[in-house]
């Protein structure tokens, strides 16, 4: 079995090393759109493939954020180079929480045609210190003890890869009628982090908002945890302590009505205790310097679309998946 990872980035220097050294006990290969990173996450990505990790990197530039679109040309780029078994969507933040020989198995019990579904399992930070220690997934963070709104993540066949569309999120695969495909739980657990210091989650929810509140196609509730942490940050005067990044991973992707999660403190840890952080000079956010280059971003975007017609700034927003050609013309294949 060959299984393939798909992600859309932006901005993952705290996160991206540890995402490929814990996920690529299990995946064969993985495929990386960035999407206009300022920070040292593609040097991070330059180095770990030095080592030998196996990634094809991309980049595709977009303002407003289209990562359904995107993530579903990436997945059928990545199929087109080599038919993989299975594509598994991951985000930079979540992890697979199984090894190889259990996550073959479950994929195998699936029926033909049937996409697998991934549980997510939410981890929660202890306490600040997230850049001062080699290994701090696995010792900082540890589980809610109830997903109050449990989110599945999508895992493709590859007979369907050519067919299926990806959801913002990557939640479900739908077909050519905009229905879902069906889909079976593999019973493995996706550990995600989403919120794991002041920095990160101000920078990520900021900018994350201020994209999708410019994407024409949005949905109601796509994105809305992203809307509710920023108005929190606006209110905290972008100042956040140990008590308030707890209580944002508590409820994340949770609505206000949701009832409160709690964290088991015995749960199981993130990762193994080997799982370092090598290029710790290159893994710390700066806010400012993030905040200062989508200002730029947006403000090169606003003058080309100045300068032209609607439809040659829009990068990721054509059909899927008969019109690619111009999506196809913004990658360029960077590793």
């Amino acid at each position: 079995m060959k299984i393939a990872a798909v992600s859309v980035i932006l901005n993952e220097c705290d996160i991206i090393e540890l995402f490929i050294r814990i996920n690529a006990r299990v995946i064969d290969r993985f495929y990386i759109v960035d999407n206009g990173s300022s920070d040292h996450t593609l040097s991070i990505l330059e180095a770990l493939k030095h080592e030998g990790f196996p990634i094809t990197l991309w980049r595709c530039r977009s303002v407003e954020y289209q990562q359904d679109l995107i993530t579903t040309f990436a997945m059928r780029q990545a199929w087109t180079e080599q038919p993989f078994d299975w594509v598994l969507p991951l985000d930079a933040d979540e992890f697979i929480m199984a090894d190889r020989a259990t996550l073959e198995t479950k994929l195998r019990s699936l029926p033909r045609g049937v996409c697998g579904s991934l549980n997510w399992l939410t981890y929660v930070p202890q306490r600040s210190g997230y850049f001062e220690l080699p290994n701090p997934l696995y010792v900082l963070f540890r589980p809610r003890a109830v997903e109050c709104r449990q989110m599945i993540k999508i895992a493709v066949p590859g007979s369907l890869v050519r067919a299926a569309r990806l959801t913002l999120g990557n939640h479900l695969a739908m077909d050519a009628s905009n229905r879902p495909f069906p889909s079976q739980s593999v019973s493995v657990r996706l550990g995600h982090v989403p919120v794991r210091s002041s920095q990160q989650i101000i920078s990520k929810a900021i900018i994350g908002s201020q994209k999708l509140g410019l994407k024409r196609n949005r949905g109601p509730l796509q994105g809305f945890h992203w809307d509710i942490i920023a108005q929190t940050i606006q209110q905290n005067r972008y100042k956040l302590d140990d008590v308030q990044l707890r209580s944002m991973a508590l409820n994340y992707s949770q609505l206000p009505a949701d009832p409160t999660c709690d964290v088991d403190d015995d749960g199981p840890a993130l990762g193994l205790e080997q799982d370092i952080v090598v290029y710790r000079e290159l893994s710390e956010v700066n806010l400012p310097e993030r905040l200062g280059a989508f200002i730029e971003e947006l403000s090169a975007a606003i003058k080309r679309q100045d300068a032209s017609s609607a439809d040659d700034v829009r990068v990721c927003d054509w059909g899927m998946p008969d019109q690619s050609l111009h999506l196809r013309e913004q990658f360029s294949r960077i590793l």
